[in-house]
């Protein structure tokens, strides 16, 4: 998680609004993923503002309709930030990883995953 645009988040808003996402693969359930994300929102004391989920499979963020919604509402201030199962229901591509982190990090929302990335 992005910690400095995280505490300037948590500055402005002691509660913050989080947006839940999940990728999954055509015809896959994301109800399962929402249930442990719902969870990790509540045991950090966040709202859970929407839940979102594209179920197109691997494919680039840019292409995935709900993960576009997700960039708007942090975009438009509408969400403090984004909690994901892991990087991949992001994107499994390093350069689009990090663009997609960059993106939301420069509205000063923070990108959270329930399972963390490994230190190098």
């Amino acid at each position: 998680m992005n910690e400095p645009v995280f505490e300037h988040v948590s500055r402005i808003r002691p509660v913050r609004r989080a947006v839940l996402y999940v990728r999954v693969l055509p015809g896959q359930d994301p109800e399962p993923t929402f249930v442990r994300l719902r969870a990790e929102a509540m045991r950090r004391g966040w709202q859970v503002g929407q839940e979102l989920y594209d179920d197109g499979g691997p494919q680039a963020p840019q292409q995935s309709k709900s993960w576009l919604r997700v960039r708007k509402l942090c975009h438009e201030g509408f969400a403090d930030g984004v909690l994901v199962h892991d990087r991949a229901h992001i994107s499994k591509d390093d350069m689009e990883y990090v663009a997609e982190l960059q993106y939301v990090s420069r509205r000063m929302c923070f990108t959270a995953l329930l399972i963390p990335e490994a230190a190098p």
